[in-house]
């Protein structure tokens, strides 16, 4: 138990001092010369590099030293040019977005690789050959993905495009119309004070507006 202990707490100091380090010296950097389609497709073309080499030569210490590098990368690398993706598109398409990738997307990869880990536990030998096959898998959508939200994001970007923008408009149109209607109502209120059945509607509505 103190030797797990042990481990995790030298994995977390590592970990979280390359983190510090690229963040402050490297991140901004590779962006500018990369440009953010190619540093999107670092960190998925370094998950499939490293799950095949773990698969080759399979060891603790690689393993170590590969998770560290994925985890900086993620923290460091990734994250910052997935944020990045958000400039084009309206606050309400932002909002829900990132609601459903923090709240959905994140947890449910978490726990199909907890599935994975758990149904393979018996076996070492399977675990390594198995979890890597579902890890290649895996690298290989996000590369995929990773060039053409790249393509997308150069594309909307040149043209000017933002997304979500036409349906805050129309929204904005159809909440300017029930203003005006219940300025119309309030003005009209002294004229109807002498009818016993003079009904007040108030209707409040709340556009939430979430700034990356």
């Amino acid at each position: 138990m103190a030797s797990m202990a042990s481990f995790m707490g030298t994995f977390g100091q590592v970990t979280n001092t390359l983190t510090f380090v690229m963040s402050l010296l490297g991140t901004s950097a590779i962006i500018r010369s990369l440009g953010l389609r190619l540093t999107l497709l670092l960190f998925p073309s370094m998950c499939l590099i490293v799950v095949v080499i773990v698969l080759c030569f399979p060891s603790l210490y690689l393993l170590f030293g590969a998770m560290i590098i994925l985890k900086a990368s993620s923290y460091a690398l990734n994250n910052p040019t997935k944020e990045i993706l958000y400039q084009p598109t309206s606050s309400a398409v932002r909002y829900k977005a990132k609601s459903w990738i923090d709240m959905f997307g994140a947890r449910g990869s978490k726990a199909i690789g907890g599935l994975v880990t758990d149904v393979l536990k018996g076996s070492t030998e399977g675990l390594v050959l198995y979890g890597s096959l579902v890890g290649m898998s895996v690298s290989t959508f996000l590369i995929y993905n990773a060039y053409s939200m790249g393509l997308m994001y150069e594309k909307f970007e040149a043209s000017g495009f933002v997304v979500g923008e036409e349906e805050e408009e129309d929204g904005s149109a159809v909440v300017v119309d029930d203003e005006d209607h219940e300025s119309q109502s309030i003005q009209m209120a002294p004229l109807m004070t002498s009818s016993a059945n003079t009904a007040n509607h108030v209707t409040v509505e709340d556009d939430v507006q979430v700034a990356q």
